[in-house]
């Protein structure tokens, strides 16, 4: 939780209630959260009243700096500045700033967009050291991509630092993950008669061959007459040959859910409790996963 700092009027905090973030004052809160040099943050952006909220990305400081006096502030690494604005037009502002302890801040660009009708959003910023760029998407839509040839920042901490105006800000499914460097939202329609399983890693590279199994958090695949295995969370993606792929048809009561990252699976359901999901299918049998796995459930889906 930031400290206040000199010149600040009635710092307030941010209260964690029914599992969100909220603030209804100027308040700044942070953490390592060991910031991966290819990143995606997301959250859910709830409001009332106008506001300008801030997220500081890369930064080795957890207090909040005051920009237009940064020099006077305790020794910092240089981060990012990500603000989003909202002062009552039905739009919404962010701009990009490259935050430097004793050297003025560089300013990176602004984009401007329509503003929710809801007064919610999904937000989420992906970022990558390698190609120099973050990322800003607002419900599954890149509103800006801004590029920096320096990317200078070296921390792996995140802030969030709310500046209400007659209202409150509420953060909540807070999800940091590392990103595969991909824009879309969703991939090319699948090719058909496609004959080898492909594993899509992390780090860009692939693995094609015969997908054997999963299990003890690794995948094993079968590459012309070698096995190859591959722990998960190396694994971005998985594309299943098309040639032996088949349709199951829609049984009645089969609900289709949808995966907090990317995909989706129709199946019947068993039962659902706090610790697991029973699920079981033609297409796979039966599988168990975890609640919070799911970010949507659709009943009654059509084919």
């Amino acid at each position: 939780m930031g400290k206040a700092l000199a010149g600040n009027v009635n710092p307030g905090v941010w209260h964690f209630v029914n599992g969100a973030f909220v603030a209804s004052q100027a308040a700044s809160i942070a953490r390592d959260v060991k910031l991966p040099p290819s990143s995606s943050l997301e959250f859910d952006l709830a409001w009332r009243g106008q506001f300008r909220h801030a997220v500081a990305l890369y930064t080795d400081s957890l207090q909040p700096v005051m920009l237009d006096a940064a020099a006077e502030q305790p020794a910092f690494g240089d981060f990012y500045s990500l603000q989003m604005f909202h002062f009552g037009a039905q739009q919404m502002q962010a701009q990009l700033m490259h935050v430097r302890h004793k050297e003025a801040r560089r300013e990176l660009g602004q984009a401007i967009f329509a503003m929710p009708t809801n007064s919610q959003a999904h937000i989420a910023i992906r970022s990558s050291r390698e190609h120099k760029t973050i990322n800003l998407f607002i419900n599954g839509v890149l509103a800006k991509q801004w590029l920096d040839p320096e990317f200078a920042a070296k921390g792996t901490g995140v802030r969030f630092v709310a500046q209400p105006i007659g209202g409150s800000l509420r953060l909540s499914n807070l999800r940091v993950h590392e990103w595969d460097g991909r824009l879309a939202e969703t991939l090319a329609p699948l090719v058909p008669n496609v004959k080898d399983d492909v594993g899509r890693l992390v780090n860009r590279d692939s693995v094609a061959g015969r997908l054997i199994e999963m299990k003890d958090g690794k995948l094993r695949f079968a590459v012309a007459d070698n096995f190859v295995s591959i722990p998960l969370d190396r694994v971005g993606q998985v594309d299943l040959a098309t040639d032996r792929a088949q349709t199951a048809p829609l049984q009645a009561g089969d609900i289709r859910v949808f995966f907090a990252g990317r995909g989706s699976l129709t199946f019947a359901l068993e039962s659902w409790t706090e610790k697991g999901v029973r699920a079981s299918s033609a297409n796979f049998g039966k599988a168990e996963f975890v609640p919070r796995a799911f970010s949507r459930i659709v009943f009654q889906p059509q084919p």
